[in-house]
Order: C-alpha cells, then sequence, then structure tokens
C-alpha cells in the first residue's frame, strides 16, 4: 500500500495495484478494472 495513503486514511479497506493500465483504468485496462471491482464487492455479499 502507498505509504501516504495509509498514514492519512487508517480505514482503508482494500488496496490494490495493477501491472497495467493508469489513471483510466476503464479506458486502459478494462478487465483490469472489472476484476477488481468483483473481487471486492464479492467479499461484501452476505452468505
Amino acid at each position: 500500500m502507498c505509504k501516504f495513503a495509509d498514514r492519512d486514511h487508517k480505514n482503508i479497506v482494500s488496496w490494490s495495484q495493477a501491472d497495467r493500465g493508469s489513471h483510466w483504468a476503464a479506458h486502459d485496462a478494462p478487465g483490469l478494472l472489472v476484476a477488481d471491482l468483483r473481487q471486492f464487492f464479492g467479499g461484501l455479499r452476505r452468505r
């Protein structure tokens, strides 16, 4: 995790870094963005 994000925000519940893409992840690497969203929201589902 980015040391500044960890320092400034103590309640971060998810952090991921991709090996490709950029600030515009939805355009540059949409598959990675979708996988990241599915992983995050999949963990919030009630079982």
